[in-house]
C-alpha cells in the first residue's frame, strides 16, 4: 500500500489561519442570538404566547446571512492554513544564493584616519 498520500501526511502550512475556525463559529452564534426573536423577548412574553406573535412562529429554516458569512469565514481561514499533503521548503528558509561583495576603490579607502585602512576592514 502506497503511504505517500496517507492521513499521516496531511498538514497545514500555516496552522495559525484555523484560529479563524472558533472565531467563525462564535460570530455565528453570537449573530444567530440577535437576529432571534424570541430569544430576545422570551423574558418578556410567556413562551405559549411567543411562538404565535413573532414571525414564522418561532421557527426561522431559511438561510441567513450570517450562515454564509459563517461559511465563508470557515472556508477561507482552512484555505488560507495551507492545507498540504507534501511538505515543501520555501525559498526563504534556506537561502543557499552566492554572496557578491562590491567596493569601490578610490584612494579615501587607502586613507589612515582608522587602523587598519578602510580598504583592509572591507
Amino acid at each position: 500500500m502506497d503511504e505517500s498520500f496517507g492521513l499521516s501526511q496531511f498538514h497545514f502550512l500555516r496552522p495559525w489561519w484555523l484560529l479563524g475556525v472558533p472565531l467563525a463559529v462564535f460570530l455565528h452564534f453570537r449573530l444567530r442570538q440577535a437576529y432571534d426573536a424570541a430569544a430576545q423577548w422570551s423574558g418578556v412574553i410567556d413562551v405559549h404566547l411567543l411562538k404565535h406573535l413573532t414571525v414564522l412562529g418561532g421557527e426561522q429554516r431559511r438561510l441567513r446571512p450570517f450562515n454564509l458569512l459563517t461559511v465563508v469565514l470557515i472556508l477561507g481561514s482552512v484555505a488560507l492554513a495551507g492545507p498540504a499533503w507534501e511538505r515543501v521548503l520555501t525559498p526563504f528558509t534556506e537561502d543557499r544564493s552566492p554572496l557578491v561583495v562590491a567596493l569601490k576603490l578610490t584612494p579615501s579607502m587607502l586613507s589612515i584616519d582608522q587602523l587598519p585602512t578602510r580598504l583592509e576592514r572591507a
